[in-house]
């Protein structure tokens, strides 16, 4: 009785600490992918560039998630192995269903976060592809910025550009003079995308 009692002893010990050394490891993994990740978008020097990076590499982006929350279970479970050599089976089981719940909790909160970040940045690209093409419309001279004249004559023209932008007559002059951050007399696109995407 008294080996077989030392011998499941020492196997969750053992279990305890193949669980802390998996945590460990796990998020050791998540914070070199994260570093990794990191280094490159940094090193891409336009918008564009870094949403070719984000489609190309989509599985990747998701590895330091994955391996942090693989690290958050293996710490869960080492703790109640833990627990379980130290209290009762009755308030082992209590810890061991509190563990579980709060596990599903944090679960069902970073899906719904996943949800709604997803949902967020399809719209942010639908909102930007849309800026584009408003952008590419009022640019009538086909110069890469928008100047005064051909803001005005496009939303006078367009009613549905003024409203999709905001933006009424007498707001015009207003509304120029605040997205033209540098005062060159021009809107640059990104100063169009920063100003209109909000």
């Amino acid at each position: 009785m008294l080996r077989s009692l030392v011998g499941s002893e020492m196997c969750i010990r053992d279990r305890y600490v193949i669980a802390m050394g998996a945590s460990f490891l796990c998020s050791l993994a998540a914070t070199i992918m994260a570093t990794l990740l990191h280094s490159r978008v940094n090193e891409l020097p336009r918008d564009l560039d870094i949403k070719w990076f984000i489609i190309e590499f989509a599985d990747y982006h998701m590895m330091p998630t994955r391996f942090f929350q693989a690290g958050c279970a293996f710490i869960v479970l080492a703790v109640l192995f833990g627990i379980h050599t130290l209290y009762p089976l009755r308030t082992s089981l209590v810890l061991w269903c509190l563990g579980g719940a709060l596990l599903v909790v944090c679960a069902l909160a970073y899906l719904t976060m996943q949800s709604k970040t997803r949902t967020r940045l399809s719209r942010a690209i639908s909102n930007t592809q849309s800026l584009r093409a408003v952008f590419k419309k009022v640019d009538q001279d086909r110069g890469g910025t928008i100047d005064f004249d051909e803001l005005r004559a496009a939303l006078e023209a367009d009613p549905t550009l003024a409203k999709f932008l905001g933006v009424t007559a007498k707001q015009i002059e207003k509304v120029f003079d605040r997205i033209d951050d540098d005062g060159g007399g021009e809107i640059t696109w990104e100063e169009f995308k920063i100003y209109f995407g909000r």
